[in-house]
């Protein structure tokens, strides 16, 4: 009798689980549509499925109308259609630029960064080209990404007309192991095309007008320059306007590798400590902001500030969210946490579908569905009585909640794992509100010397604190595992053991079950790992001069042609992610050089201005122009634009051992 009661309040659970967050299903329902797109699935197909959808809800309609299923299929079949062709008439947005060519354009400045470097970022949009080789121009609205000297930067300014003479390439990846996958990340904002351009290839057509935007960041830099350290500039532009380009890549490593990237990218964290910090200071005045007044200036205040920094993704969802919640929680409305969340993930997926495959997006939804299902199972799974041991519980609690669901795709897109994350986390919710608070006390006192003085001094030593206690974390052994590379399966089936230990561990209280499957994930990742790490291999790399590295599963002997160092510092680090190991560099470029294992040779001759490789005693040519004409008897290795070779490196080239 007892079972059967429980049977009967695990179905009526179910009920109440679709009643209360019928825009999980929506969500759902938007998310197979528009990864059915992204796969190419074929309209055919796909209008197969779609009617067989509907004739499933017909059918459910007649047979059993008592049930309401056969609205939950048309409801599905309603959103996976918006979704499907909401993505595909995104996809059939080709970029004009399809190969690298020369052209003529007017380009508007969109965004420009000038941060001192010898090459800044920027997007434009191109408005009307031509190639130099044609007389015709062709009008578009097309936006590309560009990189442009420092002395340009400084002269160009956001909404500036332009004509420019550049070459206009599309976007593409190197290849190599670890590497950024830029084509998707500049795809889904849009940019598919980049140009380089220095302050001799374009003419200033008109100059805009600085608008408001424009002169509230400029007021917001010129005040951190002004009272800031030098060295501090990177942390507070990162902080407050999103902008990462002043961030030094030391900064940037500590960070990644002791798990706290997070608080570098403005979102749900930054936006709830600016509501809470403008609430709590109005209410300081009951009588001239009532609750709900001084809500309703707080979250136009995060509303223009998510304008002001042009609604990056995780901003857009956190202002959205707070705004929903905080009028939910004013009106007495639907305060389901969860129903909101998919709520929130509808509205900006329907707006622009490929906010889908944002990494952002993906890290910010993932954390928060963590949060939201686990964080109180897991808080009230302990009592405790002391404050500061039940405090710190609490924040422990909110770190594996949230990590529960972002570590599959922290491996999937990063390769390595921050080890001291739950130290990390504790540190960083501890210091986060001091540094955001002063920082936000900071740029509203900034016109009052004295008080912006003593504030700044404040802020200063915050950020100090906070940047020591993260290169702390990061210089301790073993801090990050490296060496994850998995593909979209071992995605999936992790995330589904995530979701399994949650529903055993949490849900239904079966710790036996939970640790069974935590065992499951902890030997799976392992397995995958020593696998790749063991994985002895010499690659050739996608370089613009001659590069190698043969792994033998604890050393890196990395090998170039008079390679700058920052190339090779960033091709390491991206490759090390991947492979990870203790590195050897040798310049083959100056010197000759053989490398003998217990099985494998590897030998580099360079005479008469030729480059030569062993492998096994097998000869290989390496050929850098495109006229140079090799002897047959010898194979060619050809730089990534030399073509008819036997092994063109417009691409790493793996020798498996």
């Amino acid at each position: 009798m007892h079972v059967i009661g429980e049977n009967e309040n695990n179905h009526e659970e179910a009920r109440l689980s679709m009643k209360t967050t019928p825009f999980a299903f929506i969500c759902s329902a938007l998310i197979i549509g528009i990864l059915s797109s992204e796969q190419n699935v074929t309209i055919a197909f796909w209008s197969s499925v779609s009617i067989s959808l509907l004739v499933l809800g017909f059918i459910l309609h007649l047979f059993r109308p008592k049930e309401n299923l056969h609205y939950f299929i048309y409801f599905l079949f309603l959103f996976a259609q918006l979704g499907f062709l909401n993505s595909h008439i995104q996809k059939t947005k080709n970029t004009s630029f399809t190969s690298p060519q020369n052209y003529t354009s007017q380009c508007q400045i969109i965004e420009i960064s000038s941060n001192g470097k010898k090459w800044n970022k920027g997007i434009a949009l191109v408005k009307e080209y031509k190639k130099n080789t044609e007389n015709i121009s062709n009008e578009i609205n097309e936006k590309i990404l560009f990189y442009t000297d420092s002395f340009s930067s400084k002269n160009l300014k956001e909404g500036d007309l332009i004509e420019l003479k550049s070459q206009i390439q599309p976007i593409l990846n190197k290849g190599n192991p670890g590497e950024f996958n830029a084509v998707s990340f500049w795809k889904n904002k849009g940019i598919r095309a980049l140009t380089f351009f220095t302050n001799l290839d374009f003419n200033i057509l008109s100059r805009t007008k600085s608008n408001l935007k424009q002169d509230i960041k400029t007021n917001i830099l010129g005040e951190f320059q002004k009272w800031l350290p030098k060295k501090h500039l990177g942390m507070s532009n990162a902080l407050f306007l999103g902008d990462k380009s002043f961030l030094n890549q030391e900064t940037r490593n500590a960070f990644s590798a002791a798990g706290a990237m997070h608080l570098l990218a403005i979102s749900g964290l930054h936006i709830g400590l600016f509501v809470w910090i403008i609430f709590s200071l109005l209410r300081l005045a009951p009588r001239l902001f009532t609750r709900r007044i001084a809500l309703l200036v707080s979250l136009i205040f995060v509303w223009s500030y998510a304008f002001l920094i042009e609604f990056p993704p995780s901003v857009l969802r956190s202002v959205l969210m707070f705004s929903i919640l905080s009028i939910g929680y004013s009106f007495k409305g639907n305060k389901n946490q969860l129903n909101i969340l998919f709520f929130s993930a509808s509205i900006l997926l329907l707006y622009n579908p490929m906010y889908l495959l944002d990494i952002g997006f993906q890290l910010s939804y993932s954390a928060l569905i963590g949060i939201t299902l686990c964080y109180k199972p897991l808080v009230d799974s302990m009592k405790l009585n002391n404050r500061f041991i039940k405090y710190t519980w609490n924040i422990s609690a909110l770190c594996l909640s949230a990590q529960l669901f972002t570590f599959p795709l922290c491996l999937f897109y990063f390769h390595q794992f921050p080890n001291y994350f739950l130290i990390t986390n504790i540190g960083v919710a501890l210091f986060s509100g001091y540094v955001i608070g002063l920082g936000l006390l900071f740029l509203l006192t900034s016109k009052m010397s004295i008080i912006a003085s003593l504030i700044g001094i404040l802020f200063s030593f915050s950020l100090t604190t906070l940047t020591l206690f993260v290169k702390k974390i990061e210089s301790l052994p073993a801090s990050v595992s490296r060496g994850f590379e998995l593909n979209i399966y071992d995605l999936i089936y992790l995330i589904a053991l995530c979701i399994g230990l949650y529903w055993f561990s949490l849900k239904k209280r079966k710790p036996l079950s939970g640790g069974v499957i935590m065992l499951i994930i902890a030997l799976s990742i392992s397995a995958k790992r020593f696998q790749q790490i063991t994985h002895e291999h010499f690659v050739l790399f996608n370089t613009n001069k001659f590069s190698c590295a043969y792994y033998d599963s604890k050393n890196i002997y990395f090998f170039h042609d008079n390679l700058k160092k920052n190339k090779i510092t960033a091709l390491l680090r991206d490759y090390e992610s991947v492979f990870p190991g203790s590195i050897i560099i040798s310049n083959i470029g100056k010197s000759n050089y053989e490398l003998r294992s217990k099985t494998h040779s590897i030998v580099f001759n360079k005479n008469n201005k030729k480059m030569n490789l062993a492998i096994d005693n097998q000869d290989y040519e390496i050929i850098y122009t495109q006229y140079k004409q090799p002897m047959k008897r010898v194979k060619t290795i050809g730089m990534p634009w030399v073509e008819n070779t036997n092994i063109r490196l417009n691409k790493a080239y793996f020798f498996d051992f």
